[in-house]
């Protein structure tokens, strides 16, 4: 028998970005964000990872 899983009040996920120049479309930068959302939908922690 299965066990129910524990309720969830924070969600997760990882956001890729990308800093692009607005003169010529070159990236200039990047990285990714992992963000977790309180049970209000609003940010409640941002870990930034720069990238190359």
């Amino acid at each position: 028998m299965l066990s129910p899983l524990p309720e969830q009040t924070t969600v997760t996920f990882k956001l890729d970005w990308d800093v692009v120049s607005t003169a010529d479309g070159d990236v200039m930068a990047g990285g990714s964000d992992i963000l977790m959302l309180d049970e209000d939908g609003r940010i409640k922690t941002d870990y930034m990872f720069p990238g190359p």
